[in-house]
């Protein structure tokens, strides 16, 4: 009867750990890369834990990335803008599509549209970064960037920032159509 207890014990024991671990394992998992997604027709604001923040359009997704040498994050789908608050030694980064943008203390917007890749400039300056090729952009600048085998488009063209993020105050901006 004692030998019998003490199997129950240990059974018990093993069991509490395994869900402890899991319970751990998936907790881990959740919050190292937490995925936000908004649905048709929502809009939401992330506050980043360094001070950043991130407007997320309607059916827009991005995952967060953080380790000790940078703040990552990952554009799935949709549009977002990005107001980053600067640290030099830890760059910020947004991929999305064949793009990838650094900056150090601005704001720009990106829409990842099924064909293209948009980035614009509304504060401050960023690095576009693609295959071997970089382009860096200033406020009030736009570009696109196409899939893998086409380049980034040479021309940087200028854009109006109150019109590339007009969404954020649920406006819709006509030019000439």
């Amino acid at each position: 009867s004692g030998v019998r207890e003490g199997v129950r014990r240990l059974g018990a024991i093993a069991a509490a750990l395994l869900l402890a671990i899991g319970g751990l394992g998936a907790w881990y998992t959740q919050f190292r890369d937490p995925v936000y997604a908004t649905a048709i027709g929502e809009q939401h604001t992330l506050n980043l834990p360094h001070g950043s923040t991130v407007i997320l359009n309607a059916d827009s997704r991005v995952k967060v990335r953080y380790s000790d040498a940078n703040r990552t994050i990952d554009l799935e789908e949709g549009q977002a803008l990005f107001k980053v608050a600067k640290n030099p030694a830890r760059p910020f980064i947004v991929r999305s599509g064949e793009a990838s943008v650094r900056a150090v203390g601005t704001q720009f917007n990106i829409d990842l549209k099924p064909r293209t890749t948009v980035v614009t400039v509304v504060e401050g300056k960023v690095a576009l970064s693609r295959q071997a090729q970089t382009t860096y952009l200033s406020a009030g600048e736009q570009i696109s960037v196409e899939p893998a085998n086409a380049r980034i488009a040479k021309v940087v063209r200028p854009a109006d920032p109150t019109a590339a993020t007009a969404w954020t105050q649920r406006r819709l901006v006509f030019d000439h159509r």
